[in-house]
């Protein structure tokens, strides 16, 4: 251990990588499971976070920093189901509606150009442009030059590639973030990322004295990279934003975006994980006008209809919804029903088997009859002295 000489002058937050826009190619290698994560063998996690939250730079108070955290909802893919809500997921998609509703409104009057409807629509899509949460993979790589740092994947680039290549390796006994071996991804993004996926290959470098010829390049780490690594690579279970509580981020949406109260949701001027250079790679700053701008009023009418409209489809919707819930109700008691009635034939069974059971244990005759025979039938048949006259 040692110690360094304190930097009073400019940011040392590190910022997470991702792969570049355009033809490039982003040459890494995945580091294996570390830090409190070692246990556990996770080498990737995937986290939601939500940005659009600026707080006062702790060493300039005339700049911001950006204070993004992680979505706390819960939700059930398969059924759609929330189990647990996130207050900024529900004002964020709270918005999206409206500015869809706004945007259908002002189409509808069909007398804005495309130019109009996007100026006019400008303050809304920045809002939402902000407060986009992002979805993403995180994983510890060394790259070409022997650096590490962590970096950031989509979910198709993740499990389609990283992942799949992965496991295609190890069917050649091939342990791609083994410290002793390891191999080298080349993630391709030749579009976007989503609508175009990246392409990821392994690696590969000719082998001596065969032309032609291929094999993997291997990215064994040195016991100095292997240390190195462990001190330049950050924890994955910190990543993703800061972990706020319900209330926490219910405050927040109700901030208005007010830097102190921003910075004191969050405990203070220097917690979180990003940094402006990380608001940079993640998006354009928002503008200042108020999302909740008044709506024009030469608008205004088509937007009371549009609402109209809209509170109509809610209400069939709600009606849909009473109506599918007592379909459910129904079955339900039908089901029960069932179910209570197979039960009580089950134990008639059982116990109709019991006096058979039991019948035949007195010599074959049916319990049962028992009942109705006089006390010398019934000694005959179940044994014990004849009663005399």
């Amino acid at each position: 251990m040692s110690y360094g000489k304190s930097n009073y002058t400019k940011e040392t937050f590190k910022k997470t990588g991702k792969p570049n826009k355009g033809p490039g190619n982003n040459i890494l290698r995945v580091m294996p499971a570390m830090h409190s994560l070692a246990d556990e063998g996770k080498w990737a996690v995937y986290y939601t976070t939500h940005w659009g939250y600026q707080g006062t730079h702790p060493t300039d108070q005339s700049k911001s920093i950006v204070r993004p955290f992680r979505c706390i909802e819960d939700k059930n893919r398969q059924t759609g189901m929330v189990r647990q809500n996130c207050p900024e997921c529900d004002v964020y998609n709270q918005k999206f509606d409206e500015a869809a509703a706004f945007e259908a409104a002002l189409k509808a009057e069909k007398k804005y150009s495309e130019d109009e409807i996007k100026t006019k629509m400008k303050s809304r899509a920045d809002w939402l442009q902000a407060h986009a949460p992002e979805r993403k993979w995180y994983i510890n790589v060394m790259y070409t030059d022997r650096t590490f740092g962590d970096y950031k994947i989509n979910h198709k680039t993740h499990k389609k590639g990283i992942d799949t290549k992965i496991q295609e390796l190890l069917e050649s006994e091939i342990d791609a973030t083994d410290l002793d071996s390891g191999v080298w991804f080349n993630i391709k993004r030749v579009g976007d990322g989503f609508t175009v996926p990246d392409v990821v290959e392994v690696v590969q470098k000719p082998i001596e004295g065969k032309k032609g010829s291929f094999e993997i390049a291997l990215a064994p780490l040195t016991r100095e990279e292997q240390a190195r690594g462990l001190k330049e690579c950050r924890d994955l279970a910190t990543l993703g934003g800061s972990v706020l509580s319900h209330d926490q981020i219910r405050d927040l949406t109700l901030s208005g975006g007010d830097p102190d109260k921003v910075d004191k949701i969050f405990g203070g001027r220097l917690g979180g994980t990003s940094t402006r250079a990380q608001s940079a790679q993640r998006q354009d700053e928002p503008e200042d006008e108020p999302s909740n701008a008044e709506v024009p009023p030469e608008v205004k009418s088509s937007v009371a209809d549009h609402k109209a409209e809209l509170s109509g489809v809610a209400a069939k919707a709600n009606a849909n919804q009473a109506d599918i819930q007592a379909r459910v109700q129904k079955i339900l008691a039908e089901r029960k029903a069932k179910a209570e009635a197979e039960a009580k034939a089950k134990a008639e069974a059982e116990a109709a088997a019991l006096v058979a059971a039991e019948a035949e244990a007195a010599g074959g005759v049916d319990a049962s009859a028992a009942l109705d025979m006089d006390d010398a039938e019934f000694m005959k048949n179940f044994g014990g002295e004849q009663p005399t006259a």
